[in-house]
């Protein structure tokens, strides 16, 4: 990798977008593992992992998550006690509608009922009550019924704005999952900051690691146009062909940068030439030691996009940046 950062040569390697974060440390969310684990993604999901308690095969995960059956189990016991914490909060007072302030009371409330899920009362600007004798609903927060000199309260909405077990099990899957590519990046990071100094790839973005290592798959003809010089080549010559260039797919364009310059993408490390000879009457030619197209005498722009995508697939020979078997597609 640091090869190619120095060298800007181009690297056909397609590594997950969780590969390059991990890489310059930046932060990473769930959806970064679609790419990289679908089927364990999935399992991860809260509603797959009420599934698998429901059929009592929680332990068929153990192999892919380590003491998942354990951590549940404590998960479940967390959360049983901070349910019971939030449906066990009384309000007990003395309510006495022409005798306390509302404003009191509202304190003695703040003061009664702990910080849960990040709950709070209203200021003492919002009402209380919506009358002064109407003690059947306190803020927003509590559906209480109050009745005689004294109220009792059990605060249902706290205990509903807790997570369930799944979603919290779920949660701790995925950082699990995420986790688990820390150690080996940490030893690609340590052999790339060996070569080139660690500011340096910390400067950088992941996304703009990833170009300047692996480049672009997508040709498209404003990028063709820009690394290529056509001014030897007649107007005429010129548009067609640079029609047939537009026709053409991107997989195609592709294997057009492939026939002339031996790489299949971006960026280029200088321009394209692209010449004419009026006394070549077959096919397209390329050099690509020296990175020059040569356009055959042709009468029309679909004759030089046949002439074109016959040469690109049937001479693939040389190929400065794939196997044999084609483009490398790596995984994490």
């Amino acid at each position: 990798l640091a090869f190619f950062i120095i060298t800007e040569d181009v690297l056909p390697v397609d590594f997950p977008m969780l590969f390059w974060k991990t890489l310059v440390g930046e932060p990473r969310q769930r959806s970064l593992l679609q790419e990289v684990c679908p089927e364990l993604l999935r399992a991860t999901r809260p509603e797959e992992l009420a599934a698998f308690d429901m059929d009592e095969c929680l332990d068929e995960l153990e192999a892919q998550f380590p003491g998942v059956v354990a951590t549940f189990a404590a998960i479940k016991e967390e959360h049983a006690a901070a349910t019971a914490a939030a449906s066990s909060i009384h309000i007990q007072s003395r309510v006495d509608s022409t005798a306390t302030p509302k404003h009191g009371f509202r304190r003695h409330l703040a003061s009664s009922l702990p910080a849960i899920g990040g709950s709070s009362l209203p200021d003492d600007n919002t009402p209380l009550f919506h009358n002064d004798n109407d003690l059947s609903t306190v803020g927003d927060a509590t559906a209480s019924q109050c009745s005689g000199m004294g109220a009792t309260a059990h605060e249902q909405p706290f205990a509903k704005s807790l997570p369930t077990p799944y979603q919290t099990l779920s949660k701790r899957l995925e950082e699990q999952l995420l986790g688990s590519y820390d150690e080996p990046m940490k030893y690609i990071r340590m052999g790339c900051t060996s070569v080139i100094p660690p500011k340096v790839l910390q400067s950088l973005m992941c996304v703009d690691l990833k170009y300047r290592v692996c480049g672009s798959p997508e040709v498209t003809v404003e990028n063709l146009r820009k690394s290529s010089e056509d001014r030897a080549v007649p107007p005429t010559i010129r548009a067609f062909f640079w029609e047939a260039v537009t026709k053409m797919t991107n997989d195609d364009r592709s294997k057009l940068l492939q026939f002339a310059t031996g790489q299949q993408r971006f960026p280029l490390k200088s321009k394209i030439t692209i010449d004419y000879n009026p006394t070549l009457k077959g096919y397209p030619k390329s050099s690509t030691c020296f990175w020059k197209l040569t356009l055959p005498f042709v009468d029309s722009a679909a004759t030089l996009y046949n002439k074109l995508c016959y040469a690109i697939h049937h001479c693939a020979a040389i190929d400065l940046d794939n196997n044999a078997e084609g483009p490398l597609h790596m995984e994490m």
